[in-house]
This record gives structure tokens, C-alpha cells and sequence, in this order.
């Protein structure tokens, strides 16, 4: 009996929630203090992708990266546009541009265009712009056995670059023309990067939306400083720069793969046609006036092309069709990362073949056939891919008459610091968005180095921004996932 007075008493049934609580059971319990937590209230470790995000993209350390950033972009954009414009008010480029245009009969071995559209306004821009890349694109030689002075050109206006005789005083050299290719490819590759951050659903509605409108600065002002200034703005005001909201990244899916066409058709079959020895000079410059309107062309393209698809966006219907999948891959930017890397890859690859086999390896057979493949082997080496130091820039006398032969190193010496100093910029941007995200690793900056060698910038910043995508995506399925245990 003492036993049993001495027994505690056993705990009493939790009490069921009235009916008119209009609570579930547990939840009820746990507002009156009993039952346990619900399992999505207890703590979990988040990913290290994760904590690393949120230490990079807040607080000092993310202040810092960013200006660091902003920094470098200030640093690109002042060393190209010192390398670029102010060289070329200096060494008497833009003066000799400036005078062809004005009175076109100073001009030897050009014979300018000087109506393109009928806008008068519209025509002076581009005459400009035309006789900017006709001091590299046209400046071929004289006839061999001729001289400069009596005006015996050879057409078209590359067989001067062809078949120049050995010694004779040329203007478009292979020195000068494959580096410049292999720039204008990867300019490519910049633009098509930039049109995918244009169009992702964060950046609708901002001004570094207007891919367009940054085309044409980059053609106007130049891509040394249009550029840094739009990633110095995307940086300050994107949501995507974060790194952390996986909806600021969803992208129509059909645009992306409808970008690499646009590019190519807007972008580099103008450039194409416009390197082309075997057209006459006026026609060649409608390519290059057709080249200098390549955003315009690209944004009519596209909503061409989106209304015969069938109207579609990164809204909210498209929103799980344009989104990363959960095995990491960018659904909707991919194709676009992989036309970018891999037509720099090919570029430099190209360049790279070029500069370093030497002449004597080609077959004699093969020499005799096509001489102007020795005199490219002889020309090219990696140097010609390195611009002139900024204290040594070529120049020239603006005395009549100007031939534009004579402008070609200087137009190799704007364009190269041109489009170097603006690579390196979208590459620092890029850089700076991976960061933020909180990827890292040596794996991968091993494969990011490796990029570089084969494609240059743009193709590692395509591999980084790649990489971003996919950070972002991974963190997103993780939180998916702990939501739904």
C-alpha cells in the first residue's frame, strides 16, 4: 500500500484542441508549450557555397570586393582610353581621320564613301566611323614594280597585302590583320556575354538592360569605356551581381538559344564580308558601315525571331522552363556560354598556330602554290598580339597627302588597347559576380587558368560566369530541399 501512495502518478493525455480552435493538433501543442518542434524550425548547417555567399555579398568583405572591383574596372577603362583616345588625338590619327573626311582629295589609296543612309547626321557618324576601320581594313600596296607615289593600286585592295614584293613599304601587313582578327572574335564573345546579362529577368526594367543602347556607346565612344562604365553600374545596381537570388538569373530560354544565330548574323558575317579582298571598295564599305550597327541589327533580329516563335518571356510562366535544372546547369544561358568559349578558343588557337610555326616548316610544294602563307608565318609571332607600350605609340605626319597605309599601326595601336583594356574589364566583372556567389577551389581555378590559355578573357569570364549559374542554382536546390523534409 505504502508503495502504491508512494508511486508518482502517471502524466496525463495532452489535451485535443477544441474544434473551434481551427488548429492542427501538433500546431496547437506547440503554441500551449507541448509537443516537440516542427522539423523545418530546427537549425541546419547550410552549405559552405552558401556561408561563403553570405560573408562575400555583406559587411566589409563584401564592401571590399566590390570596390576592389570598381577599382580595377577605373584602372581598365583609364589605361585603354589613354592607350586608345587620347593617343590617337596625340600621334595625329584622329587629325588625319578628321582632315579625310572633311576634304576626301588628301587621301592617296582610299577613295571614301560619303553617303550611306541619305540622313545627313547619321551619314557623318558613319563616314567617321568607316574611315576609322578603313586605315586598317584598306590599306593595301601598290602594284609590285611600282611606287607609292604614282598611285598604281592593284584591286581589290588586299592584293597589296597578298602579293606585296619583299621590302616594299606596305600598310595592311599580316602583323597588323591576324592580331586584329583574333581581337574582333573575342569582341564577339564580350558582346554575346553581355547581351545574355542584358536579358536576365533581374536586370528587366534597369538601364544595364539596354544592351542595345551599350552597343552603340561601345561603337561611339569606344568598348575601353562604355564597357567598364556598364559593369561598374551592373555591379552597383543588379540584383544578379549578388550572387544570392536565383530568380534575378531566369532567362527565356528561347532567347538564349536564339542568341548565338543573332550574334553571328549581326555581328560576325558583317566582319566577315567586310575582310573580304574580292568586292570593290564601296561595297566593302557598306560592310563596315553595316558592321558599326550590330546592336540595332541583333535587337530587331531577336524580336524577329521571338515573334515567329510565339511570344515568350522570363516571367512567371517561363519561370521553372528558364531556370537553372538541379544538376547545375544553365538552362537557359548555356548554349551561349559554349558559342562564346568556343569561338574564342578557336581564335586564339588559330593565332596561336600561326605565330608559332615557323616558315621553313611548310613544303616547299605548298610555299610555292600559296607565298602568302610564308610571308604570314614570317610576319606573325606572339608579339604582334601585344600592343605597343603607351610611351611608344606609332604616329604619323598629317601633311598631304595622307595615305591611309600609313594609318594601319595606328589604328592595330587603338584597336588592340581598345578592345584589350575592355576584355580584361569584362573579365574583372565576371570574376567579381563568381566571387560573390561563393565559388571557389584551386579545381577550378585550374580549369579557369586553363580557359584562359586556350580562349583568352572572354572565354574564362564565359567559364566563371558558367560557374555562377551554377552556384546560385545548387544553393537554391539545397534550400528546396531542407524545405522539404
Amino acid at each position: 500500500m505504502a508503495n502504491k501512495k508512494n508511486k508518482p502518478p502517471s502524466p496525463s493525455p495532452s489535451p485535443s484542441p477544441p474544434p473551434s480552435a481551427g488548429l492542427a493538433p501538433s500546431t496547437w501543442a506547440n503554441a500551449h508549450g507541448r509537443g516537440t518542434p516542427s522539423p523545418d524550425t530546427r537549425p541546419r548547417r547550410t552549405s559552405l557555397i552558401a556561408q561563403l555567399q553570405m560573408r562575400r555579398s555583406s559587411g566589409f568583405l563584401g564592401f571590399a570586393g566590390k570596390a576592389l572591383a570598381i577599382c580595377l574596372l577605373l584602372l581598365f577603362l583609364s589605361t585603354g582610353a589613354y592607350g586608345g583616345m587620347i593617343t590617337g588625338f596625340t600621334n595625329g590619327f584622329f587629325a588625319a581621320l578628321t582632315r579625310i573626311k572633311t576634304d576626301p582629295s588628301v587621301v592617296r589609296g582610299y577613295e571614301p564613301k560619303e553617303e550611306f543612309t541619305g540622313v545627313k547626321a547619321v551619314d557623318q557618324v558613319l563616314v567617321t566611323l568607316v574611315t576609322f576601320f578603313a586605315a586598317w581594313l584598306d590599306a593595301g600596296g601598290p602594284v609590285e614594280g611600282t611606287t607609292w607615289e604614282e598611285e598604281t593600286w592593284e584591286g581589290p585592295w588586299l592584293e597589296g597585302l597578298v602579293k606585296g614584293k619583299e621590302g616594299m613599304q606596305r600598310g595592311r601587313t599580316w602583323d597588323v590583320d591576324v592580331p586584329l582578327w583574333m581581337a574582333m572574335v573575342q569582341f564577339a564573345g564580350a558582346w554575346a556575354l553581355v547581351s545574355v546579362e542584358g536579358a536576365r529577368r533581374g536586370n528587366q526594367g534597369r538601364v544595364v538592360g539596354w544592351t542595345g543602347f551599350w552597343g552603340i556607346g561601345m561603337q561611339l565612344l569606344s568598348y575601353t569605356i562604355a564597357g567598364p562604365i556598364y559593369f561598374i553600374i551592373y555591379l552597383v545596381t543588379s540584383p544578379v551581381a549578388s550572387g544570392s537570388d536565383v530568380d534575378a538569373l531566369v532567362v527565356d530560354g528561347r532567347e538564349m538559344a536564339m542568341l548565338p544565330v543573332c550574334v553571328t548574323m549581326a555581328f560576325i558575317v558583317p566582319a566577315f564580308m567586310m575582310g573580304l579582298p574580292s568586292m570593290p571598295q564601296a561595297e566593302h564599305q557598306n560592310w563596315i558601315a553595316t558592321w558599326q550597327v550590330f546592336p540595332i541589327l541583333q535587337a530587331n533580329l531577336i524580336f524577329f525571331l521571338k515573334s515567329l516563335c510565339g511570344s515568350s518571356g522570363a516571367g512567371a510562366e517561363g519561370r521553372n522552363s528558364s531556370r537553372v535544372t538541379n544538376r547545375g546547369k544553365a538552362a537557359g544561358a548555356s548554349p551561349v556560354y559554349q558559342f562564346t568559349m568556343s569561338l574564342c578558343v578557336v581564335a586564339q588557337l588559330a593565332f596561336l598556330t600561326i605565330a608559332l610555326i615557323p616558315p621553313t616548316a611548310l613544303p616547299e610544294s605548298l610555299a610555292a602554290s600559296y607565298p602568302w602563307l610564308s610571308t604570314m608565318l614570317r610576319e606573325v609571332s606572339i608579339g604582334s598580339a601585344l600592343p605597343r607600350a603607351l610611351w611608344n605609340a606609332p604616329s604619323t605626319d598629317t601633311a598631304s597627302p595622307i595615305w591611309i597605309a600609313y594609318l594601319a599601326p595606328l589604328a592595330k595601336h587603338f584597336l588592340q588597347w581598345d578592345v584589350y583594356s575592355g576584355n580584361f574589364a569584362l573579365l574583372t566583372w565576371a570574376a567579381y559576380q563568381y566571387w560573390a556567389a561563393g565559388v571557389g577551389g584551386f579545381k577550378r581555378f585550374g580549369k579557369a587558368l586553363g580557359w584562359f590559355v586556350l580562349g583568352g578573357p572572354i572565354s574564362t569570364a564565359a567559364y566563371l560566369l558558367w560557374e555562377r549559374d551554377e552556384a546560385v542554382i545548387e544553393r537554391e536546390d539545397e534550400r528546396g530541399r531542407r524545405r522539404s523534409r
